[in-house]
This record gives structure tokens, sequence and C-alpha cells, in this order.
């Protein structure tokens, strides 16, 4: 057995993934066709969840989480599962060990991307910035350089969640519908208050996202 299972506990949401070897592959086979975990393209198999609300209370998410990993891998051992993000201490009475944030993810691009040398990941209380390389001798990735965004909310996910959700949107929603606008409203980038008082002060002037994204793209391109 070798299958490892790494779980990220944030601040709004969890998710995991479960990285197998040959041997593991009908377990991870029975897991995805159960809907819970979805296969990611990789050297070796892998499989990653959807994104779980904490809904307040992520240690119960963790082990519920972890609970239907146990129910297709019940031959995982503890010391293969580590937990990152804000919430993993919460696992630590279960002798679930720790991963540096900045170590999971620089490990997660070298088996993903390797080539990929900068990374922006945006998390539900924090955003963070990595330089990465790859080291000439042994090959493997190395982090050259990191930052974490200060302490005001505005440039986090939650955030933008909390925005998407007062819109009537899904998170998932954002990102396609702010590059196909064919203008930008202005918004204070510094200060989440301002931000959310700039935002409706928008909406009150009548700006609204296009109904027709097809369209939005031909006028983006005019």
């Amino acid at each position: 057995m070798s299958a490892t299972v790494g779980i990220d506990i944030g601040s709004v949401s969890l998710k995991a993934a479960i990285l197998g070897g040959t041997e593991d592959r009908t377990e991870l086979e029975h897991l995805a066709q159960s809907g819970e975990f979805t296969w990611l393209s990789a050297p070796q198999p892998l499989l990653i969840s959807p994104y779980r609300r904490a809904l307040g209370d992520p240690r119960g998410t963790a082990e519920a989480l972890l609970g239907t990993v146990r129910r297709y891998i019940p031959y995982l051992r503890l010391d293969h599962i580590r937990a990152t993000g804000g919430g993993a201490p919460l696992l630590r009475d279960q002798g679930i060990l720790r991963v540096n944030d900045f170590k999971a993810l620089a490990a997660a691009m070298a088996v993903l991307h390797p080539a990929v040398a900068t990374v922006f990941e945006m998390g539900g209380e924090s955003s963070r910035f990595l330089r990465l390389a790859s080291d000439p001798d042994s090959g493997q990735i190395r982090l050259l350089d990191y930052e974490t965004n200060g302490d005001s909310a505005a440039g986090t996910g939650s955030f933008i969640d909390q925005q998407a959700t007062r819109l009537r949107f899904d998170v998932e929603e954002v990102g396609a519908i702010a590059c196909s606008a064919c203008s930008a409203a202005r918004i204070a980038g510094r200060c989440s208050v301002f931000a959310k008082s700039d935002m409706i002060h928008a909406q009150q002037k009548g700006y609204a996202p296009p109904p027709d994204p097809s369209r939005a793209v031909r006028c983006r391109g005019a």
C-alpha cells in the first residue's frame, strides 16, 4: 500500500487529495465512482475532492471527509495522512501531523506543474505568492521566495465569496463573468469595507454583468 492523503483545512472550506500507487488503483477507482472524489491528470493515480464548506465546524467536516476515504481505503495508515492549512492543528490529537502551507503547495506544484516558477494562491483569509525553481543538481523543486497578504480582508477568498453570494452568484462563476466584461467599475482594492461600498454604489448606478456572455466577448474584442 502506498496511498497517501493530504487534507487542507482552511478558514472557509476543506479539500483533500489522495496520491496512490498502481496497487491502489482498484480502491481509488471505486472512490472516484462514488462521486466523492475525481481523477486528476498526474504521473501517479491522483484523486481530489470537491471543496467542502466548513460551516463553522472544520474539525467535524475534516473527520467526515477522512471517514469517506477510509471507507474505500480501509488499510490506510495514520502515518500516511498529513494536514495543512490554518485548521490543521485541529487533528493533532489524532496523531495527524501538520505540513507547512508553503511546503505543501510547492510539493503539489512539483508533481502537477514542475515547469511553473510563480504561484499566486488565494485562500479564505490569506493570499500567498511563491517563487519556485528547479535545483540544477537534484532536479527537485525549491522554494526561493514567498509572501503573504497583510491583515486586511481585501484580496481574500472569503471576501470574494461573500460578495458573490450577495450578488447571487456561485463563487466559481465570478472569474468568467469578470473576464467577459466590456468595462470595469472602479472598485477600491486596498480595503474590503471600501470595496463593498463601491460595489453597492456601482449597483445603484446600474452596473451589472452582461446577460449574454457571448455578447460581452464581442464587445471586449471590438
